[in-house]
């Protein structure tokens, strides 16, 4: 017994004409009665009796449809639900960000301007079951159709107070005595303190934030220096700081977006994919 032969069973019951229920249910007369006495076989009691040209049901008959109705709506019910939630997974992003947090909103902000229908679900924790992924790195990516990379010059933010201010560029090694501002638990944070490491120096780190707003904030009010992401970041323009070329090292980092196929119809993922990137490789120009 099936759902289909609950089904087929339920239709003859109310139509009461093996004909012309076969014939609504588009399969062969001799086929749905064969299944309506394979299912009286299997219950071991006779569920109609002729009357007429027609059929009716007897009281076991009676009693199976009574069961029997619930369940088909039920199972009715659960594809409906389940199409339901196909419909809002495909509207839906899983959306990893890692990196560029700032950035990513403004992307989603303006890309909802045109398509409000899609929903974004934002996480800056690393998750497995994310659509797109945003991470950063300083090592060599492979580039494919479900990976771009985009590469942003790391800059030092210095207050306009500080006498490094009046320079074109600076070599990280002389600012070894400077107090530093800086972000913690991001991957920016990781990459710099290699390139501090690689010029031979620890940086006296005297303020910790994971707000760029507030290490900008710190910078600005003469306290130290910090790292700057040169688009990523924003706020190139200050009149309290001043953003200076790294010569030596060169400091740089990759925005690295990754797709995924995690879903049965990645169409809308692969539209803002798309954009996102688009949108990362104007600002980078």
């Amino acid at each position: 017994m099936d759902i289909n032969n609950l089904k087929y069973f339920e239709k003859v019951a109310k139509m009461q004409h093996i004909t012309k229920a076969a014939k609504e249910l588009h399969i062969a007369q001799p086929a749905l009665s064969q299944m309506i006495h394979k299912l009286e076989k299997e219950l071991g009691v006779p569920l109609f009796t002729p009357k007429g040209r027609n059929i009716v049901l007897t009281k076991y008959g009676k009693n199976l449809l009574e069961i029997v109705e619930p369940i088909i709506n039920d199972f009715d019910d659960i594809k409906h639900r389940m199409n339901g939630l196909t419909a809002i997974e495909d509207v839906t992003i899983n959306i990893n960000v890692l990196a560029a947090s700032m950035l990513v909103t403004d992307a989603i902000l303006n890309y909802k301007k045109d398509n409000d229908e899609v929903v974004f679900n934002f996480s800056q924790v690393a998750t497995n079951n994310s659509d797109i992924v945003i991470s950063t790195t300083r090592d060599e990516v492979h580039v494919d159709d479900l990976t771009s990379v985009i590469t942003e010059e790391i800059f030092l933010a210095v207050p306009k107070s500080d006498i490094s201010s009046n320079a074109n560029s600076v070599d990280l090694l002389d600012m070894k005595d400077k107090k530093f501002a800086a972000i913690y638990g991001k991957g920016i944070r990781y990459i710099t303190d290699i390139y501090c490491r690689e010029s031979g120096f620890k940086p006296n780190i005297v303020f910790e934030s994971d707000n760029t707003t507030s290490v900008r904030n710190f910078i600005e009010a003469g306290l130290g220096v910090g790292f700057w992401p040169s688009f990523t970041w924003g706020g190139r323009k200050s009149e309290k700081f001043k953003l200076l070329p790294i010569s030596y090292p060169r400091c740089y980092r990759n925005i690295v977006i990754k797709k995924k196929r995690n879903k049965v119809n990645n169409d809308t993922v692969d539209k803002f994919y798309d954009y996102l990137t688009e949108y990362f490789e104007r600002l980078a120009l």
